[in-house]
């Protein structure tokens, strides 16, 4: 399981990954959807009280996705 910093921006420890797809809700017979489905990114979960930021990029893995949420300049 992927362990998230709290969000810079709220301060809530609502983070989770998740898929391109499942963020723009990709069917799938749409013709992005081995695109989207392959590609993550992290979000501050807004349903769970969060604000609903994002790293604002997709990568190839969840870990990739992670790291660059968990990244802070010191």
């Amino acid at each position: 399981m992927n362990e998230f910093e709290k969000c810079p921006f709220c301060g809530k420890n609502v983070a989770e990954c998740c898929t391109l797809a499942e963020v723009l809700l990709t069917d799938y017979d749409n013709d992005d959807y081995d695109y989207d489905s392959t590609h993550y990114t992290v979000i501050c979960n807004y349903n769970n009280g969060g604000c609903g930021a994002s790293i604002g990029q997709y990568y190839e893995s969840e870990e990739e996705a992670t790291e660059a949420w968990n990244k802070r300049v010191q």
